[in-house]
């Protein structure tokens, strides 16, 4: 199953929020909105598969009502997004709408202890408190990925490259000569 568009803003949710009393009314909320079912283009999009990073890291790192309630606009602003578009994943978001996504997980960032980058092709890393150790990656399920086999085209071809400069050098050299 590939990863859905809601997997991003879970793991916006997943960072370096601070000073939150976990039994909040807020909290509950934030929890709620990312682990309910949302609805996209008539397909049911959900985050309930990491429900237990949401868990690891409320219990890690305490979470204000004020941080959790606009953790909350946040995602229901990201996901108003994808419904717009009709998309399922953050690859298939309208520029202008990754554009936005990453704005919006740039102002939590900005606005809350939220620690979290979120790359226009798909790629959201949270960070841990210190702001450079990775806690977690979640990379669009769409986004084309590599193979192994690219490297092998790529280091063939650079060895080819280097030995046909080295035969026009060389020849170059004796003409020269």
């Amino acid at each position: 199953m590939k990863k859905c568009f809601l997997a991003v803003i879970v793991a916006i949710l997943l960072v370096g929020v601070v000073n939150v009393n976990a039994g909040s009314a807020a909290v509950a909320n934030l929890l709620d909105a990312l682990e309910k079912d949302y609805i996209v283009d008539g397909k049911t999009v959900s985050a309930k598969r990491y429900s237990g990073d949401i868990e690891a890291y409320v219990q890690k790192y305490e979470i204000s009502d004020e941080h959790a309630n606009y953790i909350v606009e946040k995602i229901n602003y990201i996901v108003g997004l994808a419904q717009k578009d009709k998309a399922t994943s953050f690859t298939k978001l309208s520029s202008d709408s990754k554009k936005e996504a990453v704005k919006a997980v740039r102002d939590i960032k900005l606005n809350t202890s939220v620690i979290a980058e979120l790359s226009e092709d798909g790629v959201l890393t949270i960070y841990e408190s210190d702001g450079k150790t990775v806690f977690t990656r979640i990379v669009d399920g769409d986004r084309p990925r590599k193979t192994g086999s690219d490297n092998y085209v790529l280091v063939a071809a650079g060895f080819i490259t280097v030995l046909g400069a080295a035969y026009v050098t060389k020849k170059v050299a004796k003409a020269n000569a």
